[in-house]
């Protein structure tokens, strides 16, 4: 059904362009007649194949964007199942979103909801890929990222940490902090809390938490992917590894210390192998 509403457009845009190219060849065969008859017709054809040729590509490159953002709005629909009215309802609210959302972030319109559809491929309801989409635009361009990846970041990270659709700013402002306070980019925290989050958040950590224990190691690392792999193999068996390295869990009144004191302590032990890696290794 989606079909329909392309092909008008493509005809629609083909008509357009057609009589545009007839007021350019005309506009300029006129101008350039003053020139002289042979000189000026040589001219003024060259010219005018050469606009021509220009706003074919532009009519082209245009409904092949109107085109992938009606396919990408049909299949996010289809995705979600939506008939009938709802679909029809969906239709609207998705494409107001991309648009407004699209011109606001500067990615455009089509990107915009190929986001949303990647937002929806990774398990995110209609009204939910809506809600998130400003963060991952935000993502995105922050990163110079296409917004698919940027999508995918950021739900992965609401999945491991149990967090709404309407929190999906707050992934981004946690990458972003990250990236300010560390070494790394938004996105290589992103990678880091992937390795890292799942775990984390079963022991009661925090989105914000995990990234600061992040930020710590990767001053050690120098990434924060390996640091969430190394993370998460001491949260694992944090207790052993603790006794084992001499670093006591608790404080002297009997509540647990912070992570990111207990991972400030931890990067000590770390930095005291030095280039041993193996013993590192053997260690962890």
């Amino acid at each position: 059904m989606a079909e329909a509403p392309i092909i008008t457009g493509r005809l629609r845009l083909k008509d357009e362009t057609g009589e545009t190219l007839e007021r350019v060849r005309s506009r300029f065969a006129s101008t350039f007649k003053d020139i002289g008859s042979v000189a000026g017709g040589i001219i003024a054809a060259e010219f005018a194949q050469n606009v021509t040729g220009a706003l074919e590509e532009v009519s082209r490159t245009a409904t092949d964007s109107a085109a992938s953002f009606e396919l990408a709005t049909a299949r996010i629909i289809a995705a979600i199942g939506a008939t009938g009215e709802e679909a029809e309802r969906l239709r609207r609210q998705l494409e107001e979103t991309a648009k407004t959302l699209g011109v606001e972030y500067g990615v455009g319109a089509t990107a915009a909801m190929e986001a949303m559809e990647a937002l929806v491929k990774a398990g995110l309801e209609g009204e939910e890929a809506v809600q998130a989409l400003a963060g991952v635009l935000q993502l995105a361009t922050i990163e110079g990222i296409d917004t698919s990846t940027a999508a995918n970041m950021v739900v992965q990270a609401m999945t491991q940490f149990g967090l709404s659709a309407e929190e999906a700013t707050r992934v981004v402002d946690g990458f972003v902090k990250a990236s300010a306070a560390g070494i790394d980019t938004a996105s290589g925290y992103a990678s880091g809390l992937a390795n890292v989050g799942a775990t984390a958040h079963a022991m009661g950590l925090s989105l914000e938490e995990t990234l600061a224990a992040l930020v710590q190691l990767d001053n050690t690392f120098g990434s924060a992917q390996v640091s969430g792999t190394y993370l998460n193999r001491m949260l694992l068996d944090l207790a052993e590894k603790a006794d084992k390295a001499g670093i006591s869990l608790y404080n002297a009144d009997g509540s647990m210390k912070s992570l990111s004191q207990i991972v400030e302590e931890l990067r000590a032990k770390i930095q005291s192998f030095g280039d041993d890696q193996k013993a590192l290794n053997d260690w962890l």
